[in-house]
């Protein structure tokens, strides 16, 4: 079996509600980039990544586009997908940093490889480890009485864990917000808040001690994310767990960070390890060093979504964040579902995910021809 056609669409899936977080300006749409690779023996797999994650990981549509094209693609076209690793770890080589290019590769290389075996990916990872997926789900930005309502919504629809989206200015808007949600859901909910870089180290301890009383369960990315130093600082210096997410970009990554204990969770999310293939390098680093994981993603549809439900499967995770697909006016991909505060996914091969590409828009494909 032989890849002989990776062919780029590209579509923007509209938000029936903006969002907004520190980090992020206002998103009104998730610009995908989707991928299939297409083998000579007919055997096919997709794959997905958000475009416009460039506060994430420095990407644009148009960047992920030309790295599949010029430089990724070319490089899969005549082999063997099922040298999985072996060409995974070529493509880590052949771009500097290209994380949703690489990506989106991987996920449609582990999509055709449990379609040529007949599995589902996460049996690939090695089966199942959690018999059910509980997502969490955000409070984004807004007064205090508007993120109760929403917090008391989640709930009654069946969510256990919550996270507020945090980091405005002056601090007492955020207190004021937290403590609204608190007295909505009870103390019997998990909370959690997502700062977003949006702190100092100093700040943060500061703040942090302000917050004890809401029994958070973590605290996401309270400083800027190269700040590991900063980190370590504000995990010395509070109770409250700290996670880390936007820094951690790489394995390198999370070897720092396990090494210098400067965090109690890591926040693993496929876009920014390159895939599942790094996400699950991550984890097994993560686990051997005792630190806590949450398995997650940026927003992004419901093909993405479902490759990290696979990962979220066959990972040792304390805490899930998949709730990414929710809110989109339409989405292209079927077979992943979030209801009741639980993810579903099938157990068809593969991703078990369909993706109407009739409803994408092509803009490239490299074969063996156009690869010469």
């Amino acid at each position: 079996m032989k890849i002989a056609a990776v062919e780029v669409y590209r579509q923007d899936l509209p938000l029936v509600t903006p969002f907004q977080h520190f980090a992020s300006g206002s998103v009104r749409a998730l610009e995908e980039v989707y991928v299939r690779v297409t083998t000579d023996e007919g055997v096919t797999g997709v794959g997905e990544a958000r475009g416009n994650s460039h506060y994430l990981t420095g990407d644009t549509p148009e960047r992920v586009v030309a790295e599949i094209l010029q430089h990724l693609g070319p490089r899969l076209v005549g082999r063997e997908p099922r040298e999985l690793h072996a060409l995974l770890a070529e493509l880590d080589q052949a771009v500097v940093g290209a994380h949703g290019s690489r990506s989106a590769l991987d996920l449609a290389l582990h999509d055709l490889v449990g379609h040529a075996y007949g599995v589902p990916v996460f049996a690939l990872l090695g089966g199942a480890v959690r018999e059910t997926l509980p997502s969490n789900q955000s409070i984004w930005y807004g007064p205090p009485d508007a993120a109760a309502r929403q917090a008391a919504a989640y709930v009654a629809d069946g969510f256990r864990f919550l996270k507020v989206r945090s980091g405005l200015r002056p601090f007492q808007r955020d207190v004021d917000r937290i403590r609204a949600v608190r007295e909505a859901i009870g103390p019997d909910v998990s909370l959690a808040i997502d700062l977003n870089m949006a702190w100092t180290a100093r700040e943060a301890v500061r703040h942090l001690r302000t917050l004890e009383p809401f029994d958070l369960a973590y605290v996401e990315q309270p400083v800027p994310h190269r700040d590991f130093a900063g980190l370590r600082h504000v995990t010395r210096h509070t109770d409250i767990p700290i996670m880390a997410d936007e820094s951690v970009q790489s394995l390198d990554d999370v070897l720092a960070l396990a090494r210098d204990r400067a965090v109690d969770l890591l926040h693993l999310k496929l876009i920014k390890l390159g895939g599942i293939a790094g996400l699950w390098r991550a984890a097994a680093v993560a686990e051997s060093a005792g630190i806590e994981l949450m398995v997650g993603q940026t927003n992004e549809g419901g093909l993405a979504t479902a490759a990290a439900a696979h990962c979220a499967l066959a990972v040792k995770a304390r805490y899930l964040e998949l709730y990414g697909a929710e809110g989109l006016v339409e989405d292209p991909a079927t077979g992943f579902a979030l209801r009741r505060g639980v993810a579903t996914i099938t157990e068809r091969p593969g991703l078990g995910v369909t993706l109407d590409v009739s409803r994408l828009r092509p803009v490239g494909t490299v074969t063996r021809e156009a690869s010469r």
